[in-house]
């Protein structure tokens, strides 16, 4: 988890978008890999939130954006228009090889039988 979350802090930095909130999800194992991942809360300019999605997109380690949801970044004050920022609500997925599981450890998801 250390991995992705500095991954995604340098991949902000890049993109010029500030990070608001950041949390680990929890990992799911998925045959021979496991699944990590990282819900993040981001907010900034357009442009620079797509870049940050390119980021994550074309890195090594880090395959995808799992979902997303942007929406306009609102004032206090709900009477005053919106500022020109946008806030983006999504999960970064990353992947690394699952551990062996252990005698008696439950079946793997994807798994053949």
């Amino acid at each position: 988890t250390f991995e992705i979350k500095s991954a995604v802090e340098s991949f902000a930095r890049e993109a010029a978008v500030r990070i608001t909130a950041s949390r680990p999800a929890p990992a799911e194992k998925i045959e021979i890999v496991e699944e990590v991942a990282l819900e993040v809360s981001l907010e900034g300019k357009y442009p620079d939130l797509l870049q940050f999605i390119y980021n994550v997109a074309i890195a090594e380690r880090l395959t995808r954006m799992k979902s997303f949801n942007l929406r306009p970044t609102l004032s206090d004050d709900r009477n005053a228009p919106p500022q020109g920022n946008l806030h983006l609500d999504g999960i970064v997925v990353g992947y690394k090889l699952a551990a062996e599981p252990g005698p008696g450890a439950a079946p793997v998801k994807g798994a053949k039988k």
